[in-house]
């Protein structure tokens, strides 16, 4: 009897320090998946922001007047194309683009970083920027269908999954009367 008291004070405290555990990690978690969501948004949003530039660059607009629209169609990708454009009114434009690089949800995102070094090209060595946010236009539009296919695939493997075992269980149901039968 004894020893069960220890098996289960050890078996007892090894679920407590997984629960400690796993509840020190959940913020942590949760905030990554917050900056996940943000920064797929952030892509959306940057699709639909690019073709409304492009669009604006190709009748005539200018890019600045041009970014200055774009920013009034809102969301995140808008939102940062509003700070780059207030900067550059308040400040030259290197230290407006490197503020607006500091406020990316991700750093490394490369389309976002090659979007503001072409927006600081144009400024700084006046050279054309329509062809590059088309092509980046072009680029982005991929990067939304190819991470649209992969959770459509994702989620086709899960239902299938869960299918699955909803069989298994329907079966299990089945089976589990005449399973006890057998043991009375």
């Amino acid at each position: 009897m004894h020893m069960f008291k220890r098996i289960l004070d050890a078996v007892a405290s090894l679920i407590a320090l997984i629960f400690i555990f796993l509840g020190l990690r959940w913020p942590y978690i949760l905030l990554k998946n917050l900056a996940k969501k943000r920064a797929e948004s952030l892509r959306d949003n940057m699709l639909i922001g690019l073709s409304v530039l492009s669009a604006l660059l190709s009748s005539g607009v200018g890019v600045q007047e041009a970014l200055r629209r774009t920013s009034s169609v809102g969301g995140p990708f808008c939102n940062l194309l509003g700070l780059l454009v207030a900067r550059m009114e308040v400040e030259d434009f290197t230290k407006a683009v490197e503020v607006t690089r500091a406020h990316l949800q991700d750093p490394s995102d490369v389309e976002a970083n090659l979007f503001l070094r072409d927006i600081y090209d144009f400024f700084a060595n006046n050279r054309p920027v329509l062809s590059s946010i088309q092509g980046l236009q072009e680029s982005v539009h991929r990067t939304v269908v190819e991470m649209t296919e992969a959770k459509a695939a994702l989620i086709r493997q899960r239902a299938g999954l869960f299918g699955v075992m909803a069989v298994v269980g329907l079966i299990l149901a089945i089976l589990a009367p005449f399973m006890g039968a057998g043991l009375i």
